[in-house]
Parts: C-alpha cells; sequence; structure tokens
C-alpha cells in the first residue's frame, strides 16, 4: 500500500451534501434549522467525526435542558461556545475527533519544532504540495510550499503526518510524482491555528488598525489579480486567505482561525469573527465591496458587544476590502474601515467607515503606522 493517492476520490468516512441532509434528519434527538445544518457541513465538509463532534457540542449545553418546539439555530449553538477558545477545547474533547489529532505535546515548538512549522507552513499557504525530491531544471514558484520527501528533517515529519491520517492528500495533475497535502476540514484549520499559538508575540501592534496596516501592506498583488488556478475562489476568499498568509507570517502564526474560514466566500451572514490575534485578544472581520454593512441590525455586532463584556475579546475590527470608493458613510457600524486598492492592488488608501476620512495610504511592502 502506497502513499500516493491512485485517483481523485474523496477521502473516506465523509458524508455527501446529500447524505449529511439525511443524517440530519434522522437525529431526532436533536434537530437544528437549515442555516445551522449548512453551517455544519460547510465546517466539517461532511467529516462524520466532527459533525459528531459539533452535535455533542450541543448536546452538552444547558440549553437541551430547556422545553423546546423548535430547532436549533445558529445563534444558540455559539452560546453553546460562544469563544474560539471555548469552542477549539470543545471541539478537541470529542473522542470522535481526538483519535485523528497528533497529541498537542508534539505541535509545540518545544516539543517537535519540525512538527509545529510543518503544520504552520500548511496553515499559512492552505495546502502543501509533496513529492520525491527537488529537480534541479524545474523552476517552483514558492518554495516554502513544497516539502521534499529526501529531506531528512521535513520529509520524515511529512510522511509521519499522512501516516498517521493527520493531513489529507489528493492528486496533483499539474506536477508528476506529486501530491497534494492538506488538512480535510475548516475545523481542523481552527483547532491546529488555535495549538499552534507561538508563546509569546514577538511583533508589536498599537491597534487593530495598525495590524490591519501592516498585514495589508504584505498582500501579494499579483495574486489578488491573477490567483493560481488551483485558488478558484471569488475575490472575497482571496481577501481572506492573503490575509491570514501575511498576518501569519507577521506573528509568527498567532492568529487563530475561526471555522468560518475558507468555507463560503459569498456568505450573506457570518457566525464569527474571521481572525483572532490570540495574544491580545483582538478580533478581525473581512467582507469585500461592503457586503453585510446592516449596521445596529445585524445581531452580529450585538453578539460582538457581548463577547467584549465577557473578555473574549478586548477589541475588534470590521475591515471592508474594495476595488471603489465607498460613497456612503456608516456611522452604525462601529469599528469599520475601508481599505480601497487600485486597479492593479499595488496601492492602497484606508478610510473610517463613520465618515469616510482618509486615515492613511499605503501601498504593497510599505508599513503605516496609524
Amino acid at each position: 500500500m502506497g502513499l500516493w493517492p491512485t485517483d481523485h476520490s474523496p477521502v473516506g468516512l465523509h458524508f455527501t451534501q446529500t447524505e449529511f441532509s439525511e443524517y440530519v434528519r434522522q437525529r431526532s434527538d436533536c434537530c437544528i434549522d437549515e442555516e445551522l445544518e449548512r453551517c455544519f457541513f460547510l465546517w466539517t465538509s461532511g467529516h462524520i467525526g466532527a459533525i459528531t463532534a459539533l452535535y455533542g457540542i450541543l448536546q452538552t449545553a444547558n440549553i437541551l435542558a430547556q422545553p423546546r418546539s423548535s430547532k436549533f439555530s445558529l445563534a444558540e449553538f455559539e452560546a453553546a461556545a460562544p469563544s474560539l477558545e471555548k469552542f477549539v477545547h470543545e471541539l478537541g474533547g470529542a473522542c470522535e475527533l481526538k483519535k485523528g489529532l497528533p497529541p498537542q505535546s508534539l505541535i509545540t515548538d518545544v516539543g517537535r519544532p519540525s512538527f509545529a512549522a510543518f503544520f504552520r507552513r500548511l496553515l499559512r499557504h492552505g495546502s502543501l504540495f509533496c513529492t520525491e525530491r527537488r529537480i534541479l531544471d524545474v523552476q517552483y514558484d514558492d518554495l516554502d510550499q513544497w516539502v521534499f520527501l529526501d529531506d531528512p528533517i521535513h520529509g520524515d515529519t511529512c510522511l509521519t503526518a499522512i501516516r498517521q491520517g493527520w493531513v489529507f492528500t489528493s492528486a496533483c495533475g499539474n506536477f508528476p510524482n506529486t501530491v497534494i497535502i492538506s488538512l480535510s476540514t475548516p475545523l481542523l484549520q481552527c483547532w491546529f491555528s488555535y495549538h499552534l499559538i507561538p508563546c509569546e508575540l514577538e511583533a508589536s501592534f498599537e491597534s487593530p488598525l495598525d495590524l490591519v496596516c501592516q498585514v495589508t501592506a504584505l498582500f501579494r498583488p499579483s495574486l489578488l489579480r491573477d490567483p493560481p488556478v488551483r485558488f478558484g475562489t471569488p475575490l472575497e476568499s482571496r481577501y481572506l486567505t492573503e490575509f491570514y498568509r501575511a498576518a501569519s507570517a507577521l506573528t509568527d502564526g498567532a492568529i487563530v482561525l475561526s471555522p468560518d474560514f475558507g468555507t463560503n466566500p459569498d456568505r450573506e451572514s457570518q457566525g464569527r469573527i474571521d481572525f483572532l490575534l490570540a495574544h491580545k485578544k483582538w478580533g478581525i472581520e473581512l467582507t469585500r465591496d461592503g457586503n453585510r454593512l446592516d449596521g445596529g441590525r445585524d445581531p452580529r455586532f450585538q453578539n460582538y458587544g457581548q463577547r467584549l463584556e465577557e473578555g473574549d475579546m478586548t477589541q475588534y475590527i470590521f475591515v471592508d476590502y474594495r476595488v471603489t470608493q465607498p460613497v456612503q458613510s456608516h456611522p452604525d457600524v462601529p469599528h469599520l474601515y475601508h481599505v480601497v486598492f487600485d486597479d492593479m492592488f499595488e496601492d492602497h488608501v484606508i478610510l473610517k467607515g463613520s465618515d469616510l476620512s482618509v486615515i492613511c495610504h499605503g501601498s504593497h511592502g510599505s508599513f503605516p503606522k496609524v
């Protein structure tokens, strides 16, 4: 039995959308509404163990003890695990998912640094390419995204992750004898990002806005203009991907991912923040071209206010990335800033959402301080 996949078949023990919907209908002990069903499937990619773990979070919540005639909603699920920290803790404790995760001691910088470095690279890029050896006459776009099995350190680490089932491999059609390595569900991305937080935050930021300014300056214009075919993602998803890649590099992996990361780029509603700067408990939500700017009518801002009161977050920022100038201010949307790119994504201006005043100008590779 080799390590290389023989076709593009999905990994086992995953429900299709139809199978998952049937499973939900059969769970008469814990009925969920359509929005929560949709989120569960997006977060888990149909992974049976992950689905069971999410149901377990609902079943252990106090809301189950209350008599009810309606189905559980996304808001009620969030009430059961209101913070990313609690969500990840509940998730990692689920026996259905725990057996597919590496020991936490293995992915610390003081445990096995090679494993921590490997999974940080995997999160930063979203996927890695793995092949037997580097070929000298082949030009690789980004060497950091490649793992060569003849490397005595990184190669052995990668093979261990594959053999233990901690990562998912799929065939790569663009390169011979190469597989694409990824994490099988967004929930696993969330879990790994939380457990790979460094002990200290070496980078210095004066505010969430300062963080956004520095991260945006590290965006790669070429990937926003002409993303690789393998991304196949709308622009909002590319903003999210670039933000995490740049923020992760800037903070040495101190950014925790939401389970929503990479699931639904055209989402109309958002259950959680997209990112959390763990050491400062700063929440960051991204949108594109003014999407979801409903102001005080949006219940998620009330949820953010509750998390601030409870200490799950200390501050948050809502960032609207766009290529068109906004014409309407949003004084009712707290902590909103617009980042307006030029057509080539080389230069940008940051505007305050409440009155459209200019905060600063920036360009690729520069770091404006605010």
